[in-house]
C-alpha cells in the first residue's frame, strides 16, 4: 500500500514538473476597442498576432516566468514579465501614437501659362496636320523631353510614352479633366482609343 501511494505521489510530482501553461488575452486601445494584428512575443521564441476581436492565445508554454512584448505600428509597445498560473488571461491596453492629418485638397491639375513649370502646348491645328490615324503618343513624338514606343512599330496598338524619363505609371493623363490612367496599375494603355485624335 505504501509503495502504491509513493508511486502515485512520484507520478504526480513528475507530471507537475512537466506542466504546460496556456495564455489567453486581449489587446485593446485606450477606448477599449480591439487592436487587430498586434504582434505578441513570448521570450522572443513564440509569436502570434491578435485577431479581429483583439484576442490572442499561446498554448504549450513550458515555463511560468517569461517576458512578453507587444507591438503595433500605430501604438506604443509594451514589455513586461509574467508569472503564470496553469491558465492565465491577460488584458493589455496600448496607447495610440498615430496622428490624424488634415485633409489635402487638390484644386487643379492644369498648369497655367504663368506657372513656373516647363510646359508645351500642342494645338488642334498641329494635331490635324500630323494625324495619320496613329495613337496619341505618336502625335506627341516631336515634343521636347518625350520618348514614345510602339510594340508593332507602326504607332497603332500598344504604344507608350515617357516624359523626362518618367514611366507611364507616373504620368497623369486626363481626357476632358477625367483621369485616363488605369486604376490598378496607374499605367495608360492607348490600345483602347483607336484614332482618338480624329
Amino acid at each position: 500500500m505504501k509503495s502504491l501511494l509513493l508511486s502515485i505521489i512520484l507520478v504526480s510530482i513528475s507530471m507537475l514538473s512537466f506542466a504546460q501553461f496556456s495564455i489567453n488575452g486581449l489587446v485593446l486601445n485606450e477606448q477599449g476597442k480591439p487592436i487587430v494584428n498586434a504582434e505578441i512575443r513570448l521570450d522572443n521564441k513564440q509569436v502570434t498576432l491578435s485577431n479581429v476581436d483583439g484576442g490572442f492565445s499561446f498554448t504549450n508554454v513550458e515555463k511560468s516566468d517569461l517576458r512578453m512584448e507587444i507591438s503595433h505600428l500605430a501604438y506604443e509597445g509594451q514589455q513586461f514579465n509574467l508569472d503564470l498560473k496553469i491558465t492565465d488571461f491577460i488584458k493589455i491596453e496600448l496607447k495610440n501614437t498615430s496622428y490624424i492629418l488634415d485633409e489635402i485638397s487638390i484644386a487643379s491639375s492644369w498648369a497655367g501659362k504663368d506657372y513656373p513649370i516647363t510646359q508645351s502646348n500642342i494645338y488642334k491645328e498641329e494635331i490635324q496636320l500630323n494625324n495619320l490615324g496613329q495613337d496619341v503618343p505618336f502625335l506627341l513624338d516631336q515634343t521636347p523631353n518625350v520618348v514614345i514606343t510602339s510594340d508593332a512599330g507602326a504607332g497603332i496598338g500598344y504604344t507608350g510614352i515617357r516624359i523626362r524619363g518618367s514611366d507611364p505609371s507616373r504620368i497623369n493623363i486626363s481626357i476632358n479633366g477625367i483621369p485616363f490612367n488605369d486604376s490598378e496599375s496607374q499605367g495608360t494603355f492607348w490600345v483602347n482609343l483607336p484614332d482618338f485624335a480624329a
